[in-house]
């Protein structure tokens, strides 16, 4: 698609001429603002002064689903996604969520669309209320798979596994039953358990709290404290579920965290 196209930095100027101090909205705009880092960085150019929003993050604010990957948001919005991956349709989508989600909500700023979430009062144990988020598009339940995979030296075996954050290759229960493939076992919440706490939603590192999650402060909280817990991005999640791609880890059995 960009052979013979002019390079980054002879188009750049151009975008950043067209932007002209408007919000630069992208779908997990962690990701794609990095990669305008890393283009600039390589062509030696100063990085573009751009407002990042990010319509993965708004529709999380306003929309209850199993997977919030950029054809799923577009497909419960009725939003029209001509072909995921090319990057002109992407960017028409992302544009067109927002869009949707503010008229749904009733703003005409990204601002206020931001600070915004439709909740409900739900009463808690102590009797006290709080509130939590609602929408016209309820999440399916999780199915608990079986957990079955024979090989004692898979980096998966004998781990219990929650995630934290959407992954954007595979819906949550699609995880499950890959982790359950290798041996884990899925949680759905970090306990003293935990071994590995799996972060998604374009997060790339290890610590726990550069994320902010319950289920990731619930893990700073107990390394706090002494124990043990790994942290795994989405790419290294994907290395571990490739056999050809990993090699047995030494010491006892752990336990992953996938929130």
């Amino acid at each position: 698609m960009v052979a013979g196209e002019p390079v980054f930095g002879a188009v750049l100027p151009e975008i950043v001429r067209m932007v002209d101090g408007l919000p630069v909205v992208a779908h997990n705009a962690g990701f794609d603002s990095g990669a305008v880092r890393e283009a600039c960085g390589h062509s030696g150019i100063d990085v573009p002064d751009w407002d990042f929003r990010c319509s993965l993050a708004i529709a999380r604010r306003h929309l209850d689903l199993e997977s919030y990957r950029l054809p799923d948001v577009a497909g419960a919005l009725g939003v029209e996604l001509i072909a995921h991956h090319d990057a002109g349709a992407d960017a028409a989508a992302a544009a067109d969520i927002v869009v949707a989600l503010a008229k749904r909500v009733g703003v005409d700023s990204l601002a206020e669309l931001e600070r915004l979430g439709e909740v409900r009062p739900r009463r808690v144990r102590d009797g006290s209320v709080r509130r939590r988020r609602r929408s016209a598009f309820p999440r399916a339940e999780l199915v608990m798979p079986e957990v079955r995979g024979g090989d004692p030296g898979h980096p998966l075996f004998g781990q219990v596994v929650v995630f934290t954050g959407e992954l954007a290759t595979m819906s949550r229960q699609e995880a499950w039953d890959a982790i359950a493939a290798c041996g884990a076992t899925p949680a759905r919440n970090v306990t003293r358990r935990t071994t590995c706490l799996v972060i998604g939603d374009g997060f790339d590192g290890v610590d726990p709290g550069a994320f902010t999650t319950v289920k990731a402060r619930r893990v700073e909280e107990l390394r706090a404290k002494g124990f043990q817990i790994e942290v795994m991005d989405e790419r290294r999640l994907l290395t571990c579920l490739d056999p050809g791609r990993h090699a047995a880890g030494p010491g006892a059995k752990r336990v992953v965290v996938i929130s």
